[in-house]
């Protein structure tokens, strides 16, 4: 059941990266997921601020960063163990009726009413893949739509050092 809630705990993170549209806007699919893991792998280190349906704000760190936070850690807690109480007492009685809102309601998505480091990519309004003009400045609000991926894959190996976190 871990592996069920964990990825979904995480879901902000690869939900706010646009995968897809990096897939198809790099020449080589490989630069496109690496450019996904790098846009996951910084809001999961720097965090998000999140909210969830229940109203609850927390800062949410992502992989490998679950003892960041201790309100990040308690949700994660609380939501892998009301669903693991729901597949005991569905076992226990197969035709109980399991509310699954008891657990997705603690699921956090970005909260857009907090600040929060503008994101390294993101499709705007004219339906075009824009990157942060500035990649190592995570507070950098310009964007730019021509860039290319072998150079922002070279960018984010070698040059990467991001800064100005607004968590």
């Amino acid at each position: 059941m871990t592996h069920q809630i964990c990825p979904d705990h995480s879901f902000m993170f690869s939900s706010r990266t646009p995968r897809a549209e990096l897939g198809k806007a790099t020449n080589l699919h490989v630069d496109g997921h690496y450019l996904s893991k790098c846009m996951h792998d910084e809001d999961g280190k720097f965090g998000l601020r999140v909210t969830n349906i229940r109203g609850d704000k927390w800062i949410a760190y992502g992989d490998e960063m679950l003892h960041k936070s201790e309100d990040n850690f308690k949700h994660v807690v609380e939501a892998i163990q009301k669903s693991v109480n729901q597949v005991y007492e569905a076992y226990q009685d197969p035709n109980k009726v399991i509310d699954i809102a008891e657990v997705t309601n603690i699921i956090p998505f970005v909260d857009n009413e907090e600040k929060n480091n503008y994101p390294l990519f993101q499709v705007k309004p004219d339906g075009k893949l824009h990157r942060r003009s500035n990649i190592n400045d995570l507070q950098d609000a310009n964007t730019i739509s021509n860039w290319r991926g072998l150079s922002t894959v070279t960018k984010l190996s070698v040059q990467y050092k991001p800064k100005n976190s607004a968590i």
